[in-house]
């Protein structure tokens, strides 16, 4: 990734507001349909209990769902993320 790309990554990121852990790894634009896509991507090696908020290790990563998010200047916006599945000795996988 150029350093252009990658502004413009960490310009997104911030824009959403993303908490620490979660990163936007790419932005296509599609101007003749008017579309944006953000790919957001967890980038620590651990994952969250969605139960009790614990750092715990990955199980692995849930399918990637796409969302639609408010349009970015007219352009449709999607963000397309998969979610980190947490391995909690206490709650199970999550």
């Amino acid at each position: 990734m150029d350093e252009h790309d990658r502004a413009l990554c960490e310009h997104y990121g911030k824009m959403l507001g993303l908490e620490p852990g979660w990163e936007v790894s790419r932005v296509e634009l599609r101007t003749q349909m008017m579309k944006l896509e953000l790919g957001v991507e967890w980038v620590n090696a651990g994952a969250i209990c969605a139960e009790c908020g614990k750092k715990c290790t990955r199980h692995d990563m849930a399918p990637e769902p796409r969302w639609r998010h408010l349009d970015a200047m007219g352009f449709e916006t999607q963000i397309v993320s998969r979610s980190p599945r947490a391995n909690c000795g206490e709650h199970g996988i999550h």
